[in-house]
Protein backbone atom coordinates (compact mmCIF):
# COMPACT_ATOMS: atom_id res chain seq x y z
CA UNK A 1 0.00 0.00 0.00
CA UNK A 2 1.30 3.20 -0.92
CA UNK A 3 2.72 5.34 1.93
CA UNK A 4 -0.06 8.29 1.10
CA UNK A 5 -3.06 5.98 1.49
CA UNK A 6 -1.25 4.04 4.74
CA UNK A 7 -1.31 7.40 6.69
CA UNK A 8 -5.01 8.20 5.33
CA UNK A 9 -5.94 4.92 6.34
CA UNK A 10 -4.11 5.24 10.02
CA UNK A 11 -6.01 8.39 10.63
CA UNK A 12 -9.39 6.83 9.80
CA UNK A 13 -8.48 4.24 11.88
CA UNK A 14 -7.12 5.97 14.98
CA UNK A 15 -8.20 9.93 14.52
CA UNK A 16 -11.66 9.91 13.51
CA UNK A 17 -13.63 11.51 15.83
CA UNK A 18 -16.37 9.44 16.91
CA UNK A 19 -18.28 11.16 19.38
CA UNK A 20 -19.02 15.16 20.00
CA UNK A 21 -18.05 15.89 23.84
CA UNK A 22 -21.18 16.17 26.16
CA UNK A 23 -20.88 17.73 29.24
CA UNK A 24 -24.28 16.67 30.53
CA UNK A 25 -24.58 13.84 32.58
CA UNK A 26 -26.09 11.80 29.83
CA UNK A 27 -25.41 14.38 26.70
CA UNK A 28 -28.47 16.53 27.69
CA UNK A 29 -26.67 19.55 26.26
CA UNK A 30 -25.98 17.67 22.73
CA UNK A 31 -30.16 17.06 22.65
CA UNK A 32 -30.99 20.33 23.51
CA UNK A 33 -28.08 21.71 21.40
CA UNK A 34 -29.77 19.75 18.06
CA UNK A 35 -32.74 21.06 19.20
CA UNK A 36 -32.07 24.98 19.22
CA UNK A 37 -30.48 24.77 16.03
CA UNK A 38 -33.29 23.16 14.22
CA UNK A 39 -35.54 25.13 15.51
CA UNK A 40 -33.76 29.16 15.19
CA UNK A 41 -30.64 27.76 13.03
CA UNK A 42 -26.90 28.12 13.48
CA UNK A 43 -26.69 31.65 14.02
CA UNK A 44 -29.25 31.98 16.82
CA UNK A 45 -26.67 29.39 18.87
CA UNK A 46 -23.70 32.64 18.90
CA UNK A 47 -25.59 33.73 21.80
CA UNK A 48 -28.35 33.54 23.86
CA UNK A 49 -29.75 33.75 28.02
CA UNK A 50 -30.07 30.53 29.82
CA UNK A 51 -30.96 29.99 33.28
CA UNK A 52 -29.60 27.25 35.66
CA UNK A 53 -31.51 26.29 38.67
CA UNK A 54 -29.27 23.01 40.60
CA UNK A 55 -26.60 24.27 37.97
CA UNK A 56 -23.67 22.41 40.41
CA UNK A 57 -20.62 22.23 39.03
CA UNK A 58 -19.48 25.09 35.98
CA UNK A 59 -18.84 22.06 33.61
CA UNK A 60 -19.43 19.05 35.37
CA UNK A 61 -22.80 17.47 34.14
CA UNK A 62 -23.80 20.45 33.06
CA UNK A 63 -26.21 21.37 30.27
CA UNK A 64 -25.13 24.91 29.87
CA UNK A 65 -21.23 25.15 29.72
CA UNK A 66 -21.58 23.97 26.33
CA UNK A 67 -23.72 27.08 25.64
CA UNK A 68 -21.55 29.33 27.60
CA UNK A 69 -18.48 28.21 25.61
CA UNK A 70 -20.60 29.40 22.37
CA UNK A 71 -20.88 33.31 23.69
CA UNK A 72 -24.30 32.53 25.72
CA UNK A 73 -24.36 33.59 29.43
CA UNK A 74 -27.33 33.88 31.96
CA UNK A 75 -28.39 33.04 36.14
CA UNK A 76 -27.19 29.91 37.57
CA UNK A 77 -28.49 29.19 40.73
CA UNK A 78 -27.25 26.45 43.26
CA UNK A 79 -27.81 25.82 47.18
CA UNK A 80 -24.36 25.47 47.80
CA UNK A 81 -21.80 28.68 48.31
CA UNK A 82 -18.87 26.73 47.33
CA UNK A 83 -20.48 25.49 43.93
CA UNK A 84 -21.84 29.34 43.36
CA UNK A 85 -17.89 30.27 43.94
CA UNK A 86 -16.51 28.01 41.28
CA UNK A 87 -19.21 29.27 38.70
CA UNK A 88 -17.82 32.78 39.79
CA UNK A 89 -14.16 31.88 38.87
CA UNK A 90 -14.82 29.58 35.73
CA UNK A 91 -17.85 30.98 34.42
CA UNK A 92 -17.03 35.50 35.04
CA UNK A 93 -19.84 36.00 32.37
CA UNK A 94 -22.53 34.40 34.59
CA UNK A 95 -24.82 35.68 37.68
CA UNK A 96 -24.02 33.15 40.22
CA UNK A 97 -26.70 33.20 43.15
CA UNK A 98 -26.91 31.02 46.24
CA UNK A 99 -30.36 30.08 46.35
CA UNK A 100 -33.07 27.65 47.74
CA UNK A 101 -35.80 28.11 44.75
CA UNK A 102 -39.34 27.41 45.53
CA UNK A 103 -42.60 28.69 44.87
CA UNK A 104 -43.95 28.60 48.91
CA UNK A 105 -42.17 31.02 51.29
CA UNK A 106 -40.57 29.38 53.75
CA UNK A 107 -36.58 27.79 54.96
CA UNK A 108 -35.92 24.43 54.47
CA UNK A 109 -33.08 22.26 55.76
CA UNK A 110 -30.95 20.40 53.13
CA UNK A 111 -28.60 17.85 53.29
CA UNK A 112 -25.12 17.03 51.34
CA UNK A 113 -21.65 16.92 51.10
CA UNK A 114 -19.25 19.24 49.42
CA UNK A 115 -19.91 19.82 46.17
CA UNK A 116 -22.38 16.54 46.19
CA UNK A 117 -24.86 16.03 42.91
CA UNK A 118 -27.57 14.80 45.55
CA UNK A 119 -28.43 18.15 48.03
CA UNK A 120 -31.50 17.21 49.60
CA UNK A 121 -34.28 18.99 51.24
CA UNK A 122 -35.70 15.47 51.38
CA UNK A 123 -34.61 13.71 54.94
CA UNK A 124 -36.68 10.45 53.26
CA UNK A 125 -34.09 10.43 50.33
CA UNK A 126 -31.71 7.80 50.23
CA UNK A 127 -29.32 8.48 52.61
CA UNK A 128 -29.84 12.12 53.68
CA UNK A 129 -29.34 12.16 57.18
CA UNK A 130 -25.96 10.53 57.28
CA UNK A 131 -24.84 13.38 54.63
CA UNK A 132 -22.11 15.20 56.12
CA UNK A 133 -23.57 18.81 55.78
CA UNK A 134 -27.10 20.13 57.02
CA UNK A 135 -28.03 23.54 56.58
CA UNK A 136 -30.85 26.12 55.94
CA UNK A 137 -31.75 28.69 53.47
CA UNK A 138 -34.85 30.94 53.05
CA UNK A 139 -37.08 30.04 49.96
CA UNK A 140 -37.18 32.61 47.24
CA UNK A 141 -39.04 32.23 44.11
CA UNK A 142 -37.61 32.13 40.45
CA UNK A 143 -39.44 35.20 39.43
CA UNK A 144 -37.78 37.13 42.03
CA UNK A 145 -34.23 35.89 41.71
CA UNK A 146 -34.13 36.82 37.93
CA UNK A 147 -35.85 40.55 38.69
CA UNK A 148 -32.95 41.35 40.83
CA UNK A 149 -31.00 40.65 37.86
CA UNK A 150 -29.73 42.86 34.74
CA UNK A 151 -32.37 39.69 32.91
CA UNK A 152 -35.33 41.22 34.16
CA UNK A 153 -37.97 40.66 31.90
CA UNK A 154 -35.65 39.26 29.23
CA UNK A 155 -36.95 36.30 27.51
CA UNK A 156 -35.17 32.52 28.62
CA UNK A 157 -33.64 31.35 25.57
CA UNK A 158 -33.03 27.86 27.68
CA UNK A 159 -34.35 27.26 31.41
CA UNK A 160 -32.61 23.86 32.83
CA UNK A 161 -34.15 22.59 35.95
CA UNK A 162 -32.89 19.90 38.08
CA UNK A 163 -32.87 20.01 41.83
CA UNK A 164 -33.58 16.68 43.22
CA UNK A 165 -37.27 16.19 43.11
CA UNK A 166 -37.85 20.29 43.92
CA UNK A 167 -37.93 20.71 40.01
CA UNK A 168 -41.96 21.11 39.72
CA UNK A 169 -42.14 24.04 42.66
CA UNK A 170 -39.27 25.60 40.74
CA UNK A 171 -41.38 25.92 38.06
CA UNK A 172 -44.28 27.21 39.57
CA UNK A 173 -42.16 29.84 40.91
CA UNK A 174 -41.21 31.79 37.12
CA UNK A 175 -43.72 33.90 36.16
CA UNK A 176 -44.74 32.65 32.54
CA UNK A 177 -46.02 35.07 31.42
CA UNK A 178 -43.07 37.59 31.82
CA UNK A 179 -40.12 35.20 31.21
CA UNK A 180 -41.63 32.51 28.72
CA UNK A 181 -38.91 30.52 28.11
CA UNK A 182 -38.08 29.21 24.24
CA UNK A 183 -36.87 25.65 25.83
CA UNK A 184 -37.51 24.07 29.01
CA UNK A 185 -35.03 21.10 30.27
CA UNK A 186 -36.49 19.42 33.42
CA UNK A 187 -35.91 15.89 35.47
CA UNK A 188 -38.48 13.71 35.51
CA UNK A 189 -37.87 10.59 37.22
CA UNK A 190 -40.04 8.32 35.06
CA UNK A 191 -39.84 4.67 33.55
CA UNK A 192 -41.86 5.52 30.43
CA UNK A 193 -43.09 8.33 28.43
CA UNK A 194 -46.20 6.81 28.98
CA UNK A 195 -45.42 8.15 32.66
CA UNK A 196 -43.31 11.35 31.96
CA UNK A 197 -47.12 12.10 30.04
CA UNK A 198 -48.87 10.91 33.21
CA UNK A 199 -46.32 13.50 35.84
CA UNK A 200 -47.56 16.48 37.52
CA UNK A 201 -44.50 18.32 35.85
CA UNK A 202 -45.82 17.46 31.81
CA UNK A 203 -49.01 18.43 33.44
CA UNK A 204 -48.12 21.96 34.36
CA UNK A 205 -45.99 22.66 31.53
CA UNK A 206 -48.58 21.45 29.25
CA UNK A 207 -50.79 23.96 31.02
CA UNK A 208 -48.54 26.51 30.11
CA UNK A 209 -48.54 25.98 26.41
CA UNK A 210 -45.54 23.81 26.33
CA UNK A 211 -44.99 20.54 24.03
CA UNK A 212 -42.42 17.43 25.25
CA UNK A 213 -40.64 16.50 22.33
CA UNK A 214 -37.46 14.54 23.64
CA UNK A 215 -35.89 12.76 26.65
CA UNK A 216 -32.23 12.05 26.94
CA UNK A 217 -32.22 9.89 30.54
CA UNK A 218 -34.21 11.79 32.66
CA UNK A 219 -34.09 14.90 31.55
CA UNK A 220 -37.49 15.84 29.95
CA UNK A 221 -37.12 18.59 26.80
CA UNK A 222 -40.38 20.98 26.41
CA UNK A 223 -40.69 23.64 23.46
CA UNK A 224 -43.35 26.76 23.62
CA UNK A 225 -46.05 25.31 21.46
CA UNK A 226 -45.65 28.56 18.34
CA UNK A 227 -42.55 27.82 17.79
CA UNK A 228 -43.48 24.17 17.14
CA UNK A 229 -46.24 25.45 15.01
CA UNK A 230 -43.64 27.78 13.28
CA UNK A 231 -41.92 25.42 11.96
Amino acid sequence: MPISKTLKFLRKTFLTKSFKMSYGHFGDDIAIECLYKELFGLNALRSGFYVDVGAYHPTKYSNTFRFYRRGWSGVVIDLEMDKVRAFRIRRPRDIAVQAAVSAKPGRLTFYGDSFSPFTTSNANNTGALERSTRFELTTRTLTDILDQTKYRDRQIDLLDVDCEGMDLDVLQSLNFDRYRPKIVSVEIHAPSIESVQASDTYRFLSAQGYIYVNRVGPTSLFVRSELLAAK
